[in-house]
C-alpha cells in the first residue's frame, strides 16, 4: 500500500534537467528586463499624455475664438486615454515581474510552491492579454461594421 502511494507521488513530482533549468533561469533574465522596461514605458506614456494635453491647453487659448473651448475638451481626454492605456499596460507587466521574480527563486531554492506560483502570475498574464486582444478585435469589428453602414447610407443619397 505504502509502495503504491510512493509511486503515485514520483509521478506527481516533476523532474527537470539541468538544461530546462538553464532555460528557465534565462526564461527570468528577460522577463524581469521586459517587465522593467514596461514598468519604465508606462511612465513614459503617462508623462507623454500629460505633455500633449498641457501642449494643447497652451494651444487652445492662441486659437481662434470658436476653438478655445476644444483645448481643455481635448486636453482631459488624452489625459484619460493615456491612463486607461497605462492602467492596462500595468497589470501584464506587474505580472510578468512577479513571474520573474518567483521563478528565479523557485529555481534557486527548488521550491514547488514558488514555481507553481510563478506559473500562476504567468498564466495571468497570458489570460488578461488574450482577454484584452478579443476585446480590441471586437472593437474593431465593430468599428469596421459601423464605417461600412455609414459608407452604405451615404452612397445611396
Amino acid at each position: 500500500m505504502e509502495e503504491n502511494q510512493l509511486l503515485e507521488e514520483e509521478k506527481e513530482t516533476l523532474h527537470f534537467s539541468e538544461n530546462v533549468k538553464t532555460s528557465l533561469a534565462y526564461t527570468t533574465v528577460w522577463t524581469k528586463f521586459l517587465a522593467i522596461a514596461g514598468f519604465i514605458m508606462i511612465g513614459l506614456l503617462i508623462l507623454v499624455g500629460i505633455g500633449i494635453a498641457f501642449t494643447a491647453s497652451v494651444a487652445s487659448t492662441i486659437m481662434p475664438t470658436p476653438y478655445r473651448g476644444l483645448g481643455a475638451l481635448g486636453s482631459t481626454f488624452i489625459i484619460i486615454l493615456y491612463v486607461i492605456i497605462g492602467a492596462l499596460y500595468l497589470y501584464p507587466t506587474n505580472q510578468l515581474y512577479h513571474f520573474s521574480k518567483k521563478m528565479k527563486l523557485a529555481l534557486v531554492e527548488s521550491n514547488q510552491q514558488l514555481l507553481e506560483e510563478a506559473l500562476e502570475h504567468q498564466r495571468r498574464m497570458f489570460k488578461f492579454i488574450g482577454i484584452l486582444l478579443i476585446v480590441i478585435l471586437c472593437i474593431y469589428a465593430l468599428l469596421f461594421l459601423l464605417l461600412f453602414i455609414i459608407s452604405m447610407i451615404r452612397g445611396m443619397r
